[in-house]
């Protein structure tokens, strides 16, 4: 279960935020997984839809519906709060603020929210809230590496309403802020794991800015080169390194790899 929803996420979000299919395809998956969701039986069509409903099939296999009913309320909010965002992919509709910052809490909340369900341990107020938190600062980080793409195709987050480099830099502040205060008020049993995880969150969005630096000052990006553990010129060569794609054949063969796994 908790590998079919890891995958289930990026392959509808993917799906979701990609511009090559329209609306009313984008509408007919978004009711397919409704529809599976909420017990009926479903027609895949496609491969992709194919593949979705593999990776749903693993969350009921192991979560009964009768007997879970929480996984699958949670699930159809992670499926409306992904309804809600392509309001953001609408240029007729102007989203304030405070709607672009609701729609990520919602998003990746809920996201997040579920990953920490299928653990299996019982959940206490401070854990759903610390959560929450936690899914809302990676749908912000998300949006900060997308900030360039985005931009170009009009999708409206937090990031690109703002449209000086001293207002997306106070933006950033307050998410590390945000990240900061949210994790080490978090009470848990591993106090190490969770400062690990904090860390990991900092470079997360440091090195974030780095890569869309032409978004912000110099002063901001050489304040910023300051607590990074390698210089930013290593970070440019690791990304490209990293976007160099596979050869087909190999490409193939993890794919193949991915198709039994899910399968199975």
């Amino acid at each position: 279960a908790a590998f079919g929803y890891s995958m289930l996420y990026p392959i509808t979000d993917n799906y979701i935020d990609n511009k090559l299919h329209s609306p009313e395809q984008k509408q007919e998956y978004n009711r397919l997984i409704h529809d599976k969701l909420s017990g009926r039986y479903v027609y895949p069509l496609t491969k992709h839809q194919k593949k979705t409903c593999a990776l749903l099939s693993a969350i009921e296999n192991e979560y009964p519906r009768s007997s879970c009913s929480e996984i699958y309320q949670l699930l159809l909010m992670m499926l409306d709060a992904q309804k809600e965002s392509l309001r953001q992919q609408n240029r007729d509709e102007f989203l304030s603020e405070d709607e672009r910052l609701n729609i990520s809490l919602y998003k990746g909340g809920i996201s997040v929210l579920i990953d920490r369900y299928l653990v299996k341990n019982p959940l206490n107020d401070e854990d759903i809230l610390t959560y929450l938190k936690f899914g809302f600062f990676l749908q912000l980080a998300d949006d900060l590496q997308d900030i360039g793409t985005d931009g170009r195709q009009g999708y409206q987050t937090i990031l690109t309403l703002q449209s000086t480099q001293a207002d997306r830099e106070k933006i950033i502040n307050k998410l590390l802020h945000f990240i900061h205060n949210s994790l080490t008020e978090f009470k848990c049993e591993n106090e190490t794991f969770k400062d690990f995880v904090l860390s990991n969150c900092y470079m997360l969005i440091l090195t974030s800015v780095i890569e869309s630096r032409e978004f912000f000052s110099d002063k901001y990006i050489r304040q910023i080169e300051k607590h990074l553990p390698v210089k930013s010129d290593y970070l440019a060569e690791y990304k490209i390194s990293q976007n160099i794609s596979l050869d087909k054949k190999a490409e193939k063969k993890y794919l193949n790899m991915l198709d039994v796994v899910i399968s199975k």
